[in-house]
This record gives structure tokens, C-alpha cells and sequence, in this order.
């Protein structure tokens, strides 16, 4: 084996260590809850955990970015500069959060008690909780460009194994049975890593208050398509949830969650080893089509590992499930196998996706994207009334597994065109 193959060897070994380690975590922190505090407190808890997870990812577009501008540099930029503005940019996003969230629960508590909790409460305080985590995501990146793979996994998740811990802790002594409890729990626990993050990175750049204007506006400028496409990317997954919520109990949320988290799983699993695509999408794989192709074959590696885990739990669901859950959980995995043949697609192509943004198709991406949330919702508003949770789990494969047809058409007819232009700039020179 040579050097080249075996860094990349253990680049896919750290970031799948470490996001192995703690998606882990995460993965029993909701059996715990799912089993200890029933189905209808799981489904409170499956409702903030929504918020909880998809706030952090908003701003995450910015982290995309300061690596895109870290990997392509211009003669008198400095890395730090942008890492500064990143910086900014996620503490202004907090405050924000926390200035709107504050208000609104001091509302809801003067005209409610601290027992009932409706799904608006459930998402304010997920997205306060979310917002400490942004910072978090910052540090991964950061740690992702400079190669450090495992530790940017590990930075990045580390949250979800001191929330196994302290519920843990919760559950085996002080047995409790309340949602509250461990709703606090993970504000704690989202606190403490936002504030840790933001210690370590204050170390790295020194003060964030040096930072250029004019660098602020472009880099913004060059953020606006990722961004808006991030928003709906990762607003997607949850899409079922929200508009379940209206349709039915929070036991029957309780048990589409449960076969969500095995979709989480991979998903989060397929996330990390994307961690090592992106920095080679945003700069190798578009410089020829000889990259582009070795980019197209160590993908494919991850992808056929992919394959072959989807499948073994695809499989082995309707067992997995009740051994995990329990009985009362068993018809979740009907929703799981729904749910994986739309998920897989996506997964697989998703290191691909990266490049529309390397060659300056984020505006295309997006339109994808809205298309694609466009059709689950219209599906989930018709099937959800019919059909109930198989209903929404068939309206988001569905949308998922259309559009990464889609999405794969028009990428392939794009890059040819990208590589002929640079042909010709070639030939020209």
C-alpha cells in the first residue's frame, strides 16, 4: 500500500471511528428514552430533538464556505480571517435565537403550566439548545480542513455522548419518567460543548473582532446559495415529522421516530465520511476529469460500504427494531424499509452533490432542493390523512429517490460541459 493510499485509508477509518463512537451514543439515547418513558414521551422528546438537531445544521452553510475559501485561497488571505467571520456570524446567529426564544416561553408560561408541553414549546426550546451547538459545528470544520478527521467527528457529535451519559444517569438512579427532565438535560449538555467550542476557537483565531468588512460581504456573498440551499436540505428529513404532528398522537410520532433514528444513523454515518469528500469536491475533482474519475472511485468505495450496511439492517429491521425498542414498537420497521429505499439513493449520491457548489451551480442545487421538498409536502399533506405514518414515510422516499435521479442527470450533463470549457482554456493558453 502507498503513502497516498494509505492516508486515505486511515482518513475513512478516523471519521468513521469516530462518527461510529457517537452516532453510537446518540443511537442509544433514544432507546433509553424510547423504552424507559413510553411512546408518548418519546414522541414529545422526537419533536425538540428535531429543533435540537436542525438548528446547528442552518448556519452550517458557513462552515462549507470557510473551507471552500480555505482550499482556494487568493494571494493576502488568511485562513484565520475567515474562520474569524465565521465565528461572528454563528454568535450573532445565538443571540438572535436567544432573544426571540426567551420571550416567547416567558409568554407561553403565563398562560400555561410547566406539565403541558405542545409541539410549539417542544421546537422553541430544541432550537435554543440547537443554537449552543453552532459554534460546535464551526471547531469540526475548522478541523476537517486541517485534515484532522477523527477529532473533527468526534467535535462535532461529542454532545451526543455526554447527553448517553447523563441520561443514563437519570434513568439507572434516579428513575425518572419525565419528559422535563431530560429536555434539561440536553440544554445542559448543549451549553457546556457551545461554550467549550468557543474557548478553544477564541484560542485559534485570538480576537474575532479584527476581521475586514469588505472580506464579511464576500464572504456572505458566497455563502447566500449554499445557505439557502441548506436550509431546505436539512429541513427535509423533518418535514414528516412537523406535519404528523397535526395528524396524529405523540405515541404514533413515537413510533415513526423510532424507525427515523435507524434512518438517522445511516444518515449521520454517510455524513461523516462525507467530511473527507467535501474538501476534495471543492477543489481536486473538478480539475480534471482524471481527478474527477479517482474522486468517482474512492466514492464509490464508501458508497458500497454504505450499500452493504443499509442493507443488513433493511433485512434484519423487524427484529433490530423489537430486540432495540420492544413490542410495542414492532411496526416501525415497516416505516424504516419505506423510508431506506428513498434515504439510500440520496446517501449515495450526496458526495456528488458537493460539487454543483465547486463549480458554481449552488443556484441549481437549490432549485433541486425546493423541487424536492416541494413534492414531499404535497405527498405528505394527500398521503398522511389516507395512509398515516406509511403515508409519510412513502411520500418522503418517494420525493428523495426522484430527485436524486434528477440530480445526478443534471450533474453529469454540467461537468461535461465544465471540463470541455476548461479544455479549451487549456488549448487556448
Amino acid at each position: 500500500m502507498n503513502a497516498t493510499k494509505r492516508k486515505y485509508f486511515f482518513d475513512y477509518l478516523s471519521a468513521l471511528l469516530g462518527a461510529g463512537a457517537s452516532r453510537g451514543f446518540q443511537f442509544l439515547s433514544t432507546i433509553l428514552i424510547a423504552r424507559y418513558l413510553g411512546k408518548e414521551n418519546y414522541g414529545q422528546f422526537s419533536l425538540f430533538y428535531a429543533a435540537f438537531t436542525l438548528v446547528p445544521l442552518f448556519p452550517s452553510a458557513f462552515d462549507t464556505n470557510y473551507i471552500k475559501h480555505a482550499k482556494n485561497l487568493s494571494q493576502g488571505e488568511s485562513k484565520q480571517e475567515y474562520l474569524r467571520i465565521n465565528i461572528a456570524i454563528k454568535l450573532l446567529i445565538l443571540i438572535a435565537i436567544i432573544a426571540l426564544g426567551i420571550p416567547a416561553l416567558s409568554l407561553w408560561l403565563n398562560r400555561n403550566s410547566l406539565t403541558s408541553l405542545s409541539a410549539p414549546v417542544l421546537y422553541i426550546l430544541g432550537s435554543m439548545g440547537g443554537g449552543c451547538l453552532c459554534l460546535n459545528t464551526t471547531l469540526a470544520s475548522q478541523q476537517q480542513e486541517e485534515g484532522n478527521f477523527l477529532a473533527s467527528a468526534l467535535t462535532e457529535t461529542s454532545y451526543c455522548f455526554f447527553s448517553f451519559i447523563g441520561l443514563f444517569i437519570l434513568i439507572s438512579v434516579w428513575k425518572i419518567t419525565d419528559i422535563w427532565q431530560v429536555i434539561l438535560l440536553y440544554l445542559i449538555v448543549a451549553l457546556g460543548t457551545g461554550l467549550y467550542s468557543i474557548a478553544v476557537l477564541k484560542r485559534i483565531v485570538g480576537s474575532i473582532h479584527k476581521i475586514c468588512l469588505t472580506n464579511v460581504i464576500v464572504f456572505l456573498y458566497s455563502s447566500k446559495w449554499i445557505f439557502i440551499t441548506g436550509l431546505i436540505i436539512f429541513l427535509f428529513p423533518r418535514l414528516d415529522i412537523f406535519i404528523l404532528s397535526k395528524y396524529v398522537s405523540y405515541g404514533d410520532i413515537g413510533i415513526y421516530s423510532a424507525s427515523n433514528s435507524l434512518i438517522t444513523m445511516l444518515a449521520l454515518f454517510s455524513r461523516s465520511l462525507n467530511k473527507i469528500s467535501l474538501p476534495k469536491a471543492m477543489n481536486e475533482a473538478i480539475t480534471s476529469i482524471e481527478n474527477y474519475n479517482k474522486f468517482k472511485k474512492e466514492v464509490y468505495n464508501t458508497s458500497l460500504l454504505l450499500f452493504i450496511i443499509a442493507m443488513t439492517i433493511f433485512f434484519a429491521s423487524e427484529k433490530f427494531i423489537r430486540f432495540l425498542y420492544g413490542v410495542k414498537y414492532s411496526e416501525s420497521y415497516i416505516i424504516f424499509r419505506i423510508l431506506s429505499i428513498g434515504y439510500l439513493s440520496s446517501m449515495i449520491f450526496a458526495p456528488h452533490s458537493y460539487i454543483f457548489y465547486a463549480i458554481n451551480l449552488g443556484k441549481l442545487l437549490f432549485i433541486i432542493e425546493l423541487v424536492k421538498s416541494a413534492i414531499a409536502i404535497l405527498l405528505l399533506i394527500v398521503l398522511v390523512p389516507l395512509f398515516g405514518l406509511k403515508g409519510a414515510a412513502s411520500a418522503i422516499s418517494i420525493s428523495l429517490l426522484t430527485m436524486t435521479i434528477i440530480s445526478y442527470i443534471l450533474l453529469k450533463k454540467f461537468l461535461k460541459k465544465h471540463f470541455f470549457q476548461k479544455k479549451i482554456g487549456a488549448t487556448n493558453d
